[in-house]
């Protein structure tokens, strides 16, 4: 089993020179990172009202997947719900951009997603 940081240590995502190549080459070449942020109360696959300026800023870069969750009805015990990511047969890290939860919480979350083969 890998650990999305382990990963990231023994493979590096970009080289330091590589921000000084122009043409693209960081939206090109780069493993874009997937971050999983709250839906909105009324409508999970609409962003959190109050994460709307983190959201639209890593979607313009282009450099992120995103994925939205239903929050509100998760954390008080429904079933997870998302927005669909590009189809993959691996497993793929995801970084939660999110509201703080119970410990207890973030471990179910994590075996959620695991299930998922997400790797938070």
């Amino acid at each position: 089993m890998s650990s999305c940081l382990t990963d990231m240590k023994t493979k590096p995502i970009i080289s330091r020179s590589a921000y000084k190549v122009q043409g693209g080459f960081l939206k090109d070449n780069m493993k874009k990172i997937t971050l999983l942020f709250p839906g909105s109360y009324m409508d999970y696959r609409k962003i959190d009202e109050d994460m709307q300026e983190e959201y639209r800023a890593a979607v313009e870069t282009g450099l992120y997947h995103t994925i939205l969750f239903n929050y509100d009805e998760w954390v008080a015990g429904g079933s997870l719900r998302m927005t669909e990511r590009e189809a993959s047969s691996e497993t793929y890290c995801a970084v939660y951009r999110g509201w703080m939860l119970k410990p207890e919480d973030y471990l179910r979350l994590f075996e959620e997603l695991s299930d998922k083969g997400i790797r938070l």
